[in-house]
């Protein structure tokens, strides 16, 4: 079986190692994949400084493992994932798993170690989005209800955070619209961009307001 290892963050720097790692070639802001093991595209955007984004469509014909070692705590990753693929998981070498929800959404704080493994004959599309927690902790203050212990909850030596939800409607709707567009599509980027700003930022301020509160 082959294994991946991998690093992110928000600033995109890690994308070249990816594409090695994956034994793919980068053209543009494509990482064309085609291996025995897999084939497919990821493609990758910077938003902007605080803000990066990068959607996985691959197809497995072998199973391939993955191990994320990032020592980077500044940021969070969002997964929305909307291929009906069960995920089971290590994260700091805890157990997790995705569940059976045909949709799902994921955060995991950028400071985790995780290994998963992706089954062969998976289908897999999801939008990976990440973003600097200076970023959300200046979005998020500006809110009345999280402004007690905000930077307590974002500092990655009190606390790190991970949740596994749904995805709202909205975002699933957008995120649909967009796999519609072929990557080679006249302004496709900026199609992409407004659909990482515009998912429902709803569904993030519940999840973090959640778990400020203590709830599961």
């Amino acid at each position: 079986m082959k294994t991946i290892p991998y690093r992110l963050n928000a600033t995109l720097d890690w994308v070249e190692d990816f594409a090695i790692a994956m034994g793919a070639t980068i053209e543009g802001q494509l990482v064309n994949i085609a291996t025995d093991e897999m084939k497919g595209v990821c493609y990758f955007s910077q938003i902007d400084p605080q803000v990066s984004s990068m959607i996985m469509d691959i197809k497995y014909d072998q199973t391939v493992s993955f191990t994320l070692r990032n020592n980077d705590a500044s940021f969070l990753g969002l997964y929305f994932n909307i291929t009906d693929i069960e995920l089971d998981f290590l994260i700091d070498g805890n157990p997790q798993s995705s569940g059976k929800w045909k949709y799902r959404f994921s955060i995991f704080d950028g400071s985790l170690d995780s290994d998963f493994a992706i089954k062969e004959n998976s289908s897999v599309y999801t939008l990976c989005i990440f973003i600097k927690k200076n970023f959300l902790i200046n979005y998020l203050d500006k809110m009345t209800a999280f402004k007690p212990g905000i930077k307590d909850f974002f500092d990655p030596q009190k606390n790190t955070i991970t949740r596994i939800d749904r995805i709202s409607e909205e975002s699933l709707s957008r995120i649909l619209e967009l796999r519609r567009i072929p990557y080679d599509a006249p302004f496709y980027d900026y199609i992409y961009k407004s659909t990482v700003i515009c998912p429902d930022w709803r569904l993030y301020r519940s999840v973090f307001a959640r778990k400020c509160s203590g709830s599961q």
